[in-house]
């Protein structure tokens, strides 16, 4: 079945990943120089559990996933869900892609903390840096305003100790939870650094993404969970995207934010909602197709999603 979002494996993986590198300096030089900037609605990713399932090694597997992190960072992507598409139980699969997918949100100097040494990261060395604002190196000093991840390392009487990457925790005066993440922002740097838990809304710039996976079908979960929501789903058998913007613009702005659904590598959104008794139409506001008249016998997933989010950033938002 040759549905929008099959894989095919034609694409050596280095000119894949300079063409991910181009799409994004792209985006820039396209009228977005405020890319630091955090926009004003929630952009939801809702991607498959069985992503990398016709993938046998876990190396190409940790690769592609990786391809989607990136694309979720490039275009400030708030949260991606990973839904369940299939009867059979895809816990496994689902644990892989949210595990990956955290491990690369998360702050280098924070991980050794955060994660343990387990066979489904044996391949996290190929994955690409984010380099997104939170992602800071750890440094000598602070500047009071500057916002930092980290991680309470000692609670005491006075509040927790935070590491935020530098030489000294930093005091905040509140008890937190031993190794509860957290948000600071920085009130008083020198030898004894302060600061304040803020949450990632308070940050005036894009900050990362979370991650989860859903319990519910696809259906039954945009129904219960998203629906203050523009949906947009993706497949080839959608409207040109270019023939919807200024509808899709003008629906954004009444909403308070936009969920985009992706389908699997061997089904499309039709087939994986048909075993519901549901179609795209049922509960989605758009069905685009990003790539028409494609060259190729099958566009992959992470393809698809630079594709929609290079016309949607540039032309909607």
């Amino acid at each position: 079945m040759l549905e929008l979002f099959e894989f095919d494996h034609g694409t050596p993986p280095g000119s894949f990943v300079k063409s991910l590198y181009l799409s994004s300096a792209l985006l820039l030089i396209m009228g977005r120089p405020d890319s630091a900037r955090a926009p004003a609605k929630r952009t939801l990713m809702v991607i498959p559990a069985s992503l990398t399932s016709d993938t046998p090694h876990l190396r190409e597997k940790t690769y592609r996933i990786g391809m989607v992190g990136r694309a979720a960072a490039i275009f400030r992507v708030d949260e991606i869900v990973i839904y369940p598409d299939l009867t059979t139980d895809q816990a496994r699969d689902a644990e892989l892609i949210r595990l990956i997918l955290s491990y690369m949100e998360t702050p280098q100097y924070l991980r050794r903390r955060l994660f343990r040494i387990v066979r489904e990261l044996r391949y996290v060395g190929i994955l690409p840096p984010l380099r997104t604002p939170h992602h800071l190196p750890r440094a000598e000093g602070l500047r009071v305003g500057e916002f930092r991840e980290g991680l309470v390392v000692r609670v005491t009487d006075k509040g927790s100790l935070v590491d935020v990457g530098v030489d000294r925790p930093v005091l905040v005066p509140l008890r937190r939870p031993l190794l509860e993440r957290v948000t600071v922002k920085i009130t008083r740097a020198g030898g004894r650094p302060t600061g304040s838990i803020v949450g990632r809304d308070d940050v005036p710039y894009y900050w990362g993404y979370s991650v989860r996976v859903a319990r519910l079908p696809l259906g039954e979960l945009v129904r219960r969970e998203m629906g203050d929501l523009l949906i947009v789903s993706t497949s080839r058998y959608g409207r040109v995207i270019t023939d919807l913007l200024d509808e899709m613009r003008s629906a954004l702005s009444r909403s308070r934010g936009v969920a985009v659904l992706f389908g699997s590598p061997r089904e499309g959104l039709f087939e994986i909602l048909y075993r519901e008794g549901a179609s795209p139409a049922d509960i989605s506001d758009f069905t685009v197709n990003v790539v028409p008249h494609q060259g190729t016998r099958t566009v992959r997933t992470e393809e698809a999603i630079y594709a929609f989010f290079s016309i949607f950033n540039a032309l909607v938002r």
